[in-house]
């Protein structure tokens, strides 16, 4: 986590010239994941509470996006080894990160209404309380610091989901990626 103003001040400078020069980024969040796993991706948008990201994934595409926590974020670095090898990859597939308006990172309740007014499904993690696991579905009731879940299984089926969810135990939010897109179409969901 960050842990004083100067940190944050210099990871907000660094997310403000990665979104300014649209150049890939190496994440981490080592308090979460450990040293090992890393998020390689393009800064789209930030604010002091989240960060927007399109993902990279292992088969060398643009999947999806996802929103970590900022307090979370302990590695930014945009000269990272591999990084030349997943731009000549993306590169050769005519891939090029994809803008994405409308996301509103003021704070996790406006944020979860700005991204399912564009796409079908959310994916959340709440890995402080519940690591390894995840919610797929959408928000079914609101309040200023809880919301509940219309849930989906991983077999596309809606679930009974009465489980009261803080805002402030979600660390990172996922949408638009393949996973998503067909576990919503396979549940009859417009996408």
């Amino acid at each position: 986590m960050i842990e004083d103003d100067e940190h944050l001040t210099e990871l907000i400078n660094a997310l403000t010239q990665a979104k300014k020069r649209r150049i890939l980024v190496q994440i981490g969040r080592q308090d979460l994941d450990g040293e090992d796993f890393l998020f390689h991706g393009f800064i789209l948008d930030f604010s002091r509470e989240h960060v927007l990201i399109q993902l990279i994934s292992d088969r060398f595409d643009l999947d999806g996006y996802e929103v970590l926590r900022t307090e979370n974020i302990t590695l930014l670095d945009s000269e990272f080894e591999h990084r030349r090898f997943l731009e000549r990859a993306l590169g050769i597939r005519g891939m090029r990160p994809i803008p994405l308006e409308g996301i509103d990172l003021k704070d996790t309740r406006s944020m979860f209404r700005s991204v399912e007014k564009q796409f079908p499904l959310l994916v959340i993690h709440r890995e402080w309380d519940s690591d390894g696991e995840c919610e797929v579905g959408r928000i079914k009731m609101a309040a200023d610091e809880f919301y509940t879940l219309k849930a989906l299984s991983p077999t596309a089926e809606w679930v009974d989901d009465d489980k009261v969810y803080r805002y402030s135990d979600v660390t990172r939010v996922c949408f638009g990626g393949d996973y998503e897109t067909t576990l919503a179409r396979v549940a009859g969901i417009e996408v």
